[in-house]
């Protein structure tokens, strides 16, 4: 399950699938137990604790659309960021609305909980995340002249 940190820094969102098979977004929050020891985390000046439990329920659901731009009906959409060296933009080539999902009648309440459990990255993981980071940073000069002479 992929998981990741939501507008507030405690709360998740995590892909799921439901007992039909069909694919959703939860919106989990934290329990008490786990915001005193994100405090605690907080106050130690430390992300988290290695292989301590943070237990988050889940709040809300939401269905997914999705459009490419291959999509009919595709709208162009652009960000910019801006940055010491001048500002960027680039096209947002896919869109993801959320919209609420409904409970199905007869559902009992969703009392789903998700457990985390951090755990130091293996050398092959850190290589990859380290990979990944790279892939997001702008590309230096010297790459592009190297680019150019490629040519």
């Amino acid at each position: 399950m992929r998981q990741v940190f939501g507008e507030r820094k405690n709360d998740v969102s995590s892909g799921v699938r439901d007992e039909t098979g069909e694919q959703f977004v939860a919106y989990f929050l934290p329990t008490e137990e786990t915001l005193e020891k994100r405090k605690a985390d907080f106050l130690a000046g430390r992300e988290y604790l290695d292989d301590e439990e943070y237990e988050y329920k889940m709040a809300r659901q939401y269905n997914w659309n999705v459009k490419s731009k291959t999509s009919k009906g595709y709208e162009e959409n652009y960000f910019l960021v801006l940055r010491k060296d001048g500002i960027y933009y680039n096209e947002l080539e896919t869109r993801v609305r959320l919209s609420k999902r409904r409970h199905k009648t007869g559902q009992a309440p969703n009392n789903t909980r998700l457990v985390v459990r951090h755990c130091p990255l293996s050398a092959q993981e850190f290589k990859m995340q380290r990979y990944r980071e790279r892939q997001l940073e702008p590309p230096n000069e010297e790459d592009e002249d190297d680019d150019e002479e490629g040519k």
